[in-house]
């Protein structure tokens, strides 16, 4: 067996996990999806427009840094 291929393939299967963590991230930002954090009171403080604009620049980023 070939020990040095099969750890490369660990790394692959790795970073497809992260791929597509990062593509179904990307897409709720895509579809309008409105994102928000709760506070410990229960009032959900929604991201703005530019927040928004924001994430999906990132996650654009990371996808085209790290996944072919």
């Amino acid at each position: 067996r070939d020990v040095e291929r099969s750890r490369g393939l660990g790394d692959v299967y790795k970073r497809q996990g992260y791929c597509n963590q990062l593509k179904s991230e990307l897409a709720l930002y895509e579809q309008g999806g409105r994102l928000y954090l709760m506070s410990a009171d229960g009032e959900r403080n929604y991201q703005s427009e530019q927040q928004l604009a924001a994430q999906k620049k990132k996650f654009t980023k990371l996808i085209k840094q790290n996944c072919r």
